[in-house]
């Protein structure tokens, strides 16, 4: 493997969190998604925020309230989009499911994604998503699920 794709894969291995098993990490990892989206309902009800019933139409509704809250970066709530996302997948797709899997290029490094079939979505951060310069219509997570989730959907996301 080359030096430039070492270096990234060890950048990305550094910010997951390290567990000497997989119990370990399910039992982490899973506490470490509740307790974010406890502080991201925390905040959306402090704000008078949308009402988040973790329908597909309630992302719009979110993305639509982390721009007008939020007028600087801000990682922890970036963080709550993504496990929120992932909680709308996992109630409202058949047979999707939380997982827990470890980082195939490091050992005892893991990370938090759903998975539907033979697909699965790590979900760190929607940052990067939400930030991106494409998202102009700020509904990138709602492209996303379209995307992803709805079989025979012509709602595509490029970024």
């Amino acid at each position: 493997m080359r030096k430039y794709l070492r270096d990234i894969l060890a950048r990305q291995a550094a910010k997951l969190p390290e567990f000497e098993s997989q119990t370990e990490a399910e039992t982490g990892i899973f506490k470490w998604r509740d307790r974010i989206l406890a502080i991201l309902f925390g905040r959306v009800r402090g704000s008078d925020g949308p009402e988040l019933d973790y329908t597909v139409e309630s992302l719009l509704r979110l993305e639509d309230w982390y721009f007008r809250e939020t007028e600087r970066s801000d990682a922890t709530l970036a963080r709550g989009c993504s496990l929120y996302f992932g909680e709308v997948v996992v109630r409202t797709v058949p047979g999707a499911a939380w997982v827990v899997e470890e980082f195939p290029f490091v050992e005892s490094r893991f990370n938090l994604g759903v998975r539907q079939g033979t697909s699965t979505m790590m979900l760190s951060s929607f940052y990067e998503k939400l930030h991106h310069p494409n998202n102009t219509k700020r509904n990138s997570m709602w492209r996303t699920y379209h995307h992803y989730y709805v079989p025979g959907s012509r709602i595509r996301i490029t970024f």
